[in-house]
């Protein structure tokens, strides 16, 4: 018998469910009318399906939050 399986072989099953949420949350962020805060982690390296769909639809806050931290506190 045995006693470990390789994790390789639930990671198409894990991919397959993060795209099936992306759809799923790009849906609900559809049909909200006004702006929408999405936040998470999405275990999704960048270039990833999740990245590409989300990023047609939102934007990235580290893009446009300010870089000095003295800006922060104003």
């Amino acid at each position: 018998e045995r006693l470990w399986k390789h994790p390789r072989r639930y990671m198409v099953n894990a991919a397959a469910v993060r795209m099936e949420q992306t759809d799923n949350l790009l849906r609900v962020i559809k049909k909200t009318e006004g702006p929408v805060i999405v936040g998470g982690d999405f275990n999704s390296p960048p270039g990833s399906y999740a990245d590409r769909n989300l990023s047609r639809r939102l934007r990235n806050a580290f893009e446009y939050a300010p870089t000095d931290p003295m800006r922060r506190l104003l």
